[in-house]
């Protein structure tokens, strides 16, 4: 039960950190356009 719990846990935090770098590859690619734009 408490190792279920604990995978559940990791898997979630994965996920966090994942969509925070797929974020931050988004924020940079914003501000590439924005200054190719000028």
């Amino acid at each position: 039960m408490e190792s279920r719990k604990l995978m559940i846990d990791l898997k979630r935090r994965h996920c966090v950190s994942e969509f925070a770098v797929v974020r931050n590859r988004v924020d940079k690619m914003k501000i590439t356009s924005f200054f190719i734009k000028g």
